[in-house]
């Protein structure tokens, strides 16, 4: 979507992390920072833009930033991992919604309306594959990679073998992972795993002691 700002003349602006950002993005902390004509990317907002706080008054003043930063020819993109903790007007008020690669907890918690447009449900894995769901038309676009993917900021999606589930969980336990986060993981990747299964590799393989029977 940078690409394509670029070819369109917009100057495109990121909203989130400044140590995420390409070195072509400009980083603003303030969307009424951002000049007119830009394409603006708002990155994981509904950590902070949430369902919960939609009547708070932080949250009514960044929804009329949002229709401002329409109004005057900024177009906004947002990135989320679950649509359904966000309100849903700052959703609709979004020009494009991107949904990012779903777990199976996330897709239990997503809105009908978004499941219903999320091609990954229906299509095989392609890690050289983007898709990004147009929230005024309703579909999705699929795109390759763009040049600019590096990864230094992320890394592409692929389907775990089931032949070395173990090697994973092993590696992912020497990283520093916990055995919650890594059976979320080996899911994710379309293969079979539980959170007991993760402590039964790991006590075998001697990296954590083995639970001693309760009474």
């Amino acid at each position: 979507m940078f690409e394509w700002g670029l070819e369109k003349g917009l100057r495109p602006t990121i909203v989130g992390v400044k140590q995420a950002a390409h070195e072509c993005v400009n980083f603003v902390a303030d969307l009424f920072d951002v000049p007119p004509k830009s394409f603006v990317s708002l990155d994981e907002l509904m950590l902070f833009y949430n369902a919960r706080n939609s009547r708070g008054q932080s949250t009514i003043e960044d929804t009329s930033s949002l229709a401002v930063a329409r109004h005057h020819e900024r177009w906004v993109c947002t990135s989320v991992q679950v649509s359904s903790t966000g309100d849903l007007n700052f959703i609709k008020m979004c020009d494009l919604l991107i949904v990012k690669m779903l777990s199976l907890f996330s897709r239990s918690v997503e809105r009908d309306s978004v499941t219903e447009m999320v091609p990954e449900y229906f299509v095989p894995k392609d890690k050289k594959t983007s898709f990004f769901m147009c929230s005024e038309f309703r579909c999705t676009v699929q795109l390759c990679l763009s040049k600019l993917w590096s990864e230094k900021y992320s890394t592409p999606f692929k389907i775990l073998d089931k032949n070395t589930k173990e090697e994973a969980i092993l590696k992912m336990f020497e990283d520093g992972s916990s055995p919650s986060w890594i059976s979320d993981t080996i899911v994710a990747q379309s293969v079979r795993c539980t959170e007991a299964e993760v402590y039964e590799i790991l006590e075998r393989n001697g990296k954590i002691e083995k639970k001693k029977m309760r009474r």
